[in-house]
Order: C-alpha cells, then sequence, then structure tokens
C-alpha cells in the first residue's frame, strides 16, 4: 500500500487475514453463482473477495483496520498505531514510537477496494493519494480498486510481496496491498516486529 508501513517504520525508527468460507462481507472464490472480476479464479481456492465499499474503523474486519490506521496517521496518533500491529509486534513498535509526533505521511481521498481473505490473512486494497515526504515521488495515486489484485498472482504470492513492501530497500513510493492478520477474533496490520 504505497509503501504505508515501510515509510512510517523507517519515519518512525529515524524519529528516535478459514480458507473456503463466505462471509456476509464478502464472495466465496468457489461460489459460481455469484458475479466476481475474472481475475478471482487466479487467487486461487477458498479466498473471499468482498467488493470495494466503505467499513467502519475498528478491528472487526480488515477494511476496518486499515481505515483505523489511515485516519490516525492523517492526525499524527502515532501513539494509537501499535495497538493496530500484529500483537507479535506491538512492543517493538511501542519500544521504536517513543516520543515521535509526525511522520509526514498523508492520505488524501483514501477509500477501500476490493478486499481478499484467506483464513486468517487478508489484503485490502485501497484508492486515493498517498504522500510521503522521503518517497520518490513524493506523493501517488491510485485509482484502481482491484489493483495487483488483477496481476494473475496468487493470493499466497500478493500476500507475501505485501509484507516485502512494508520494508523496501529503497524510498520509491509505490503502491502496494495492506496485509492483515486476525488473530483470535480481531483484526490486525501484519506488520512482523522485526520491521521495527
Amino acid at each position: 500500500m504505497w509503501m504505508v508501513l515501510a515509510g512510517v517504520a523507517c519515519a518512525l525508527i529515524a524519529s528516535g487475514c478459514s480458507s473456503g468460507t463466505s462471509s456476509s462481507s464478502g464472495v466465496d472464490n468457489n461460489d459460481t453463482s455469484t458475479s466476481l472480476p475474472s481475475w478471482t479464479k487466479s487467487l486461487g481456492a477458498g479466498v473471499t473477495v468482498a467488493p470495494p465499499r466503505p467499513e467502519a474503523a475498528g478491528n472487526a474486519s480488515p477494511g476496518g483496520i486499515a481505515m483505523t490506521y489511515i485516519a490516525d496517521i492523517n492526525v499524527a496518533k502515532l501513539s494509537a498505531l501499535c495497538p493496530l500491529m500484529d500483537p507479535a509486534a506491538q512492543k517493538a513498535c511501542q519500544q521504536t514510537i517513543g516520543g515521535a509526533s509526525s511522520t509526514g505521511i498523508k492520505f488524501k481521498n483514501a477509500a477501500l477496494g476490493y478486499i481478499v481473505t484467506d483464513g486468517n490473512e487478508a489484503l485490502v486494497g485501497l484508492t486515493g493519494t498517498y504522500c510521503t515526504p522521503n518517497g520518490t515521488p513524493p506523493c501517488s495515486t491510485n485509482t484502481d480498486p482491484s489493483a495487483l489484485f488483477s496481476s494473475g498472482n496468487t493470493f499466497a504470492t500478493l500476500f507475501t510481496q505485501a509484507l516485502a513492501a512494508q520494508n523496501p530497500p529503497s524510498s520509491s513510493n509505490a503502491y502496494s496491498l495492506f496485509p492483515c492478520i486476525k488473530v483470535n477474533s480481531d483484526w490486525y496490520f501484519d506488520l512482523p516486529a522485526s520491521d521495527f
């Protein structure tokens, strides 16, 4: 997701989602009675695909955790970011954030794109503009709610790519998906502790 967490992790360091089930929030990829975009077949069997739509902030869904993250970033509420992370990374996040007050990162006109869930892992697509002061270019815009999902890659490949995009080797500002993980009954942003 445009290096969202990479930018946050780097800025903070510098500044001292069950297979095969459908849900009411999506469409099971194995269900042929519902019209799905053609790219859903490449994701693999058992994934659930939810179309773009508004969701309430919170940790009850992958879209909710993404929107909560964006809201907190936009108002520089950095102390609220760590509880949104994978519980295994929350302590490292707290140690890294310390007294940080701003990352300079902003989202403009952010909206949910497609959300794909496979068991306890999920990928959230976003549309809008993402700006980070140290990015190249400083701002990046995505208008395609199926961006990257329509690449022909499997869910597993896309999830691995999304995790890698959170800690890129350069300051390239490129769109990536927002990886989430479900722990118990709550969703979190899947950012490994090693990224802090």
